[in-house]
């Protein structure tokens, strides 16, 4: 082997070894700091980030959407300060794989699964379908309804329920319980995220009673702690909470 030769074999030794020892070499722990600044129009918060680990808090408590303690991530990804156009288009590039999106919209319906032939031997067509001189024939229910509402045309969804809950009225009673009666579950890993159904399709509440914006998480987690605690910046004889116990005066 000539001189040259014999360099490169050894500088490929080296970077090997070197490659290796970083594999081998335990990962840092990541730096928990001993303070966090949370900045807020009501005056910023200094959170003791380091009281709390010695209260021997789980650290899943607060940081209830990550399994790693490298791995956490911001509480405005999950807790907007509000629910706008921006945070729609944006938060799905801010989260990794399917999994995470599951986590929110865990839930959507398959097409219904329908036995014409059985409801045939129970009722006319008349009982669901608009039969008269304008229909005199058993149209599909898409040929007038669509996905959304139009005017005072219904939804396909919004006509076709009434219809089912007439005879049917147990299954509604027993609410999203109830759909698997109709409707088979989708496979959420597998579905285009972006285009989400809304969560009013099955929910009842606003998106922000789902899913707390980020001042009521906020105030939820910590004033709810610290109450059932009864320590910290909460006092039982208060009728009216003071912010200046945790809010910094911007004066």
């Amino acid at each position: 082997m000539d001189k040259r030769s014999r360099i490169v074999a050894i500088l490929a030794a080296l970077l090997f070894l070197a490659a290796l020892a970083g594999y081998l070499t335990p990962r840092a722990e990541p730096e928990v700091p001993r303070k966090v600044l949370l900045r807020n129009n009501a005056g910023a918060v200094v959170f003791n980030h380091a009281a709390h680990e010695g209260y021997d808090i789980d650290c899943q408590t607060c940081h209830h959407a990550t399994k790693a303690p490298d791995k956490e991530v911001p509480c405005t990804r999950c807790h907007p300060a509000e629910f706008d156009d921006e945070f729609r288009r944006n938060h799905i590039d801010w989260f990794e794989g399917k999994a995470t999106c599951a986590t929110c919209h865990h839930l959507e319906w398959d097409k219904p699964i329908f036995d014409h032939i059985l409801h045939e031997e129970v009722a006319d067509c008349a009982a669901c379908h608009h039969m008269d001189e304008v229909n005199p024939r058993p149209a599909d229910c898409r040929e007038c309804h669509g996905g959304e509402a139009s005017g005072p045309m219904p939804s396909l969804r919004d006509a076709v329920h009434p219809k089912c809950r007439s005879c049917h009225a147990d299954m509604f009673e027993e609410q999203l319980a109830g759909c698997s009666n109709c409707h088979s579950h989708k496979d959420m890993l597998k579905q285009d995220m972006r285009n989400p159904a809304d969560c009013s399709d099955c929910h009842d509440k606003p998106n922000e009673k789902l899913v707390p914006t980020e001042k009521e998480a906020f105030h939820g987690q910590c004033m709810g702690c610290h109450e059932k605690q009864g320590k910290g910046p909460w006092r039982a004889d208060e009728e009216v909470r003071e912010c200046g116990q945790c809010h910094l005066s911007e004066k």
